[in-house]
């Protein structure tokens, strides 16, 4: 077939895999259907277009990038054998599927003559999270405009109070009934997380670029986007950008002076941040994070209690839950601990997604799981791709509070970035070689 077509839309052929792989930085703001179907079309033009360069790139690449990042998830489906909600786990790898797909696809099916512009594309994904950022506050302010006019309006309108008013209502994009329903995804953690790694991208450019716009630009989102997280408290999100970002803004600046300055400054930094911890939090902040704590502690007493029920193989994919369930329903029940009535009520996770390995396949799974991770952590170190280290240390930070891979949000926003940075990665040492 003549590509001439398709190079007036895609530009060169060979660039159709890269050109679409932006279609795919849009599911933050796309229904969960239209997830599906933009990550097929791309999936099938890729391969339809790249099956020439398949063969070349497997016996260039290998299949080593692909089977530490996709082991894991490989290996899953084996527990389905032994576990007793075969259903439930054949959910959880349906939804897993980008983790299988994304890399492979874009790994092996990529000309090495295709242009990937990676500083473009994540400019695309902090747009479309400020798209989704004005959405979520449209949907808010539809919601609830008569009813704050109605209770409020006497005393004048304050625009600071009602943007206080629809944060502290948030719940609404989570779940609005039977009425209206905000159409897109939403959870704070996996919000913030998005917003977390676009704002260290952010930083980077306001500090590296050279370009006065740009940096204006970078210097405005990554505001408003620090305002959000705060305003919508994910604490992991928040550990993560007081603990880190400072470092790493102290790391662009003297990475090409002496270490020593760089060390000192850090020693000192983490005192003033430990110091400033302790004496200026806002209380509400520190009584979410004991709260928060506390019913950590409590997921984890199932946790515990299930891994050392069966610590070699776990209780198969899709069993977890139900097994978790029941812990939580004899806590409640016969040991009378009130802090699981919520866990029970609700069907809490482990919220952690080491432990939840560990619980579905056991020792394989979970050392194949941290396999991937610390793959990943080597190419970024070893390359001296200090966003790429962040990316990693953001998702393996993350996955201590959060079942990330158990919602597709998660592991798009994984499967799709790790993948533009390892591809970048492995052409640049074949390039060096």
């Amino acid at each position: 077939m003549n590509g001439s077509f398709l190079n007036i839309f895609f530009f060169k052929r060979e660039n159709i895999n890269s050109n679409l792989y932006f279609l795919l930085f849009l599911f933050p703001i796309l229904p969960f259907h239209w997830q599906s179907k933009t990550l097929i079309f791309w999936a099938i033009l890729s391969i339809a277009f790249g099956y020439k360069i398949f063969k070349k790139n497997i016996k260039n690449y290998n299949y080593k990038p692909y089977l530490y990042n996709s082991g894991w998830l490989i290996f899953l489906p084996i527990t389905l054998v032994y576990s007793e909600n075969v259903s439930n786990g054949i959910d959880f790898l349906r939804k897993s599927i980008p983790i299988v797909i994304v890399p492979f696809v874009f790994i092996y099916f990529n000309s090495k003559k295709a242009k990937i512009n990676q500083n473009a594309l994540l400019w695309f994904f902090v747009i479309v999270n400020v798209v989704l950022c004005l959405f979520m506050y449209h949907h808010l302010h539809d919601k609830f405009i008569h009813f704050y006019t109605k209770k409020f309006g006497a005393n004048g309108f304050d625009i600071l109070h009602y943007i206080n008013f629809q944060i502290e209502n948030r719940e609404y994009l989570y779940q609005d009934g039977k009425e209206s329903t905000f159409n897109l995804f939403f959870h704070k953690l996996y919000f913030s997380t998005n917003l977390v790694f676009c704002l260290f991208f952010l930083v980077k450019e306001i500090i590296t670029n050279s370009t006065y716009l740009k940096k204006l630009i970078a210097m405005f989102i990554g505001l408003f986007f620090a305002i959000n997280l705060v305003a919508f408290r994910s604490t992991s999100s928040l550990i993560f950008v007081v603990g880190v970002l400072p470092i790493y803004v102290l790391y662009l600046f003297f990475r090409k002076t002496d270490s020593k300055h760089f060390f000192k400054s850090i020693v000192v930094l983490l005192v003033v941040i430990g110091v400033s911890l302790v004496l200026f939090t806002p209380k509400l902040y520190k009584t979410k994070f004991v709260n928060g704590f506390e019913s950590r502690l409590a997921l984890n007493l199932c946790n515990i209690k299930l891994i050392k029920e069966k610590p070699l193989f776990g209780y198969g994919i899709g069993s977890v839950q139900d097994n978790l369930n029941q812990c939580y329903k004899t806590q409640l029940r016969t040991n009378k601990d009130q802090r699981f009535f919520y866990p029970l009520k609700e069907s809490h996770n482990s919220h952690n997604q080491y432990i939840n390995m560990y619980l579905s396949g056991g020792i394989i799974a979970l050392l194949l799981f941290l396999l991937m991770l610390y793959y990943n952590f080597r190419q970024a170190y070893i390359n001296k791709d200090d966003l790429y280290l962040i990316f990693i240390l953001l998702i393996g930070f993350t996955l201590i509070f959060e079942n990330f891979f158990s919602r597709i949000n998660g592991v798009l926003f994984f499967s799709l970035l790790n993948s533009l940075f390892l591809l970048n990665k492995i052409q640049q040492n074949k390039n060096n070689a």
